[in-house]
């Protein structure tokens, strides 16, 4: 309703303009109140995030470890730390005094003290300590710190059931008289009779004793062995002893007495070889010979001579003197021990 103007004072075309007139002020005055009224709305908006930021971001920050740190870390018993809350801990080297008291009386089963591991021969090597196992004493200490049956291991490589190699080695020692050269020297055939050897292992023994040998002839052939007497007695104690039976064996030597071939020409039994002295100057001949040196082995184990070794020497000595080579020696090999016709003076 419009104040303060007469309707009926005001002409007719007046009405609309004073209508129109008063009008204006009143719809400008609710335009500015609906403008306040948003405003109010938008600023109570406005307000209501800020606080809603301002308590997500309080939030935030109440959460955060660095603004609110951990309480100081808890020492424990035996040492180590606690931190509660914390992703891990620094514990105690735990002792069973401080588990009992952290757990309570009878909670924990104490496991027994293990036991060191004892060692016998049935035990594999590879159970063994490191610095115990032959291969490895032979690298640190060298071949000669090493006993006949632990070289003999490396050999075998491996024990059988129940059995390590030095066991095994033990025994094939024991059941060859404790004798290293009978075990070495005995043929392939009757190794593999043994007690666990199969010819894998026996052909490697039979090569150890070969290249042996072959190294001895080669030191041979490098010397005169009229003065060298302690080689051509290792070449036959390598090639003689501990065989089963009677061998008899010549080196033929050339003028300057250098090795030419040493052959073994007759084999026997236990007690006797029968040696052709004609088969002898044969082979002499044939390698144009100027000297020999004789040798054969006693199974029994004693070196001494019999009356028939002197005899044989006799004969020996004049066949081959038709034909102007000479007998240098006549070697004996039993065993470790050696007889030596020239030594004793009996050529």
């Amino acid at each position: 309703m419009w104040q303060g103007v007469q309707e009926d004072a005001l002409p007719a075309s007046g009405t609309r303009y004073a209508a129109h007139r008063h009008a204006v002020p009143q719809h400008a005055s609710l335009r500015h109140a609906a403008t306040q009224h948003a405003s109010t709305q938008h600023a109570s908006t406005q307000h209501a995030s800020t606080q809603h930021a301002s308590t997500q971001h309080a939030s935030t920050q109440h959460a955060s470890p660095r603004q609110h740190p951990a309480p100081n870390p808890e020492r424990l018993p035996n040492g180590g730390t606690f931190r509660p809350g914390a992703r891990s801990n620094r514990l105690p080297e735990p002792s069973l005094a401080f588990i009992r008291r952290a757990i309570g009386p009878g909670s924990v089963e104490v496991p027994a003290t293990p036991q060191p591991l004892q060692l016998t021969d049935t035990s594999p090597l590879r159970h063994w300590p490191e610095r115990e196992r032959p291969r490895e004493r032979l690298l640190r200490h060298g071949a000669a710190a090493l006993s006949d049956a632990e070289l003999l291991a490396i050999l075998l490589r491996t024990g059988n059931r129940g059995q390590s190699a030095v066991a095994l080695a033990k025994q094939l020692l024991a059941d060859s008289g404790t004798s290293l050269s009978r075990l070495l020297t005995t043929e392939p055939e009757q190794l593999m009779r043994m007690d666990g050897l199969g010819p894998a292992r026996a052909t490697t023994l039979a090569v150890v004793v070969e290249l042996a040998r072959r190294v001895l002839v080669e030191k041979m052939e490098d010397s005169i062995l009229i003065n060298s007497p302690e080689i051509v007695k290792e070449y036959l104690g390598i090639t003689l002893r501990g065989l089963a039976r009677e061998v008899f064996v010549v080196i033929f030597l050339n003028a300057q007495h250098r090795l030419i071939r040493a052959d073994q020409l007759f084999a026997g039994t236990l007690a006797q070889t029968p040696v052709f002295p004609r088969e002898v100057v044969k082979r002499a001949l044939e390698l144009n010979a100027a000297a020999v040196i004789l040798a054969h082995n006693h199974p029994s184990g004693l070196p001494t001579p019999s009356e028939a070794d002197r005899i044989l020497t006799r004969t020996l000595q004049t066949a081959l003197g038709h034909v102007d080579v000479r007998v240098l020696d006549h070697i004996i090999v039993a065993g470790g021990q050696h007889h030596s016709f020239s030594v004793h003076g009996e050529l």
